[in-house]
């Protein structure tokens, strides 16, 4: 008999007294082979009476031009980790987390390194994007 079904784990990834942000990794068992991970950050705007879950277009925009820059800061960084070509094709500027010195852009599992690799994340400090 296989056993299939999936663990949620959660991590803080930056709270301050304006935003709070988690990530999500879930892991989905099929009962075959390995599982699947998958991540999901969540970025919620904070105040007094309330928090309100907000869109990641909020903190960088969705530009092709931010989206080079990344890729660009990634691939120069890391250049003998992870394959250039999937770096552009598989970044999506949903796919990350604020911290305090920037943010952390992440890739689908088996996508920019191998697969026992899990999950890949990239830190890029904030002032890539502002220049």
């Amino acid at each position: 008999m296989t056993q299939s079904g999936a663990v949620i784990t959660f991590e803080t990834a930056y709270n301050n007294q304006d935003y709070l942000c988690i990530y999500l990794d879930i892991n989905i068992y099929s009962g075959k082979g390995r599982g699947k991970i998958v991540r999901k950050a969540h970025i919620w705007k904070l105040d007094k009476n309330n928090a309100e879950l907000i869109s990641p277009e909020k903190f960088i925009g969705s530009r092709r031009i931010i989206k080079n820059k990344i890729c660009e800061y990634i691939c120069r960084t890391m250049e003998t980790q992870i394959n250039n070509r999937d770096v552009y094709k598989y970044l999506n500027l949903k796919n990350f987390y604020p911290d305090e010195n920037g943010y952390n852009f992440f890739f689908p599992q088996n996508t920019v390194a191998p697969f026992n690799d899990g999950i890949v994340s990239f830190a890029v400090p904030e002032k890539i994007l502002s220049t």
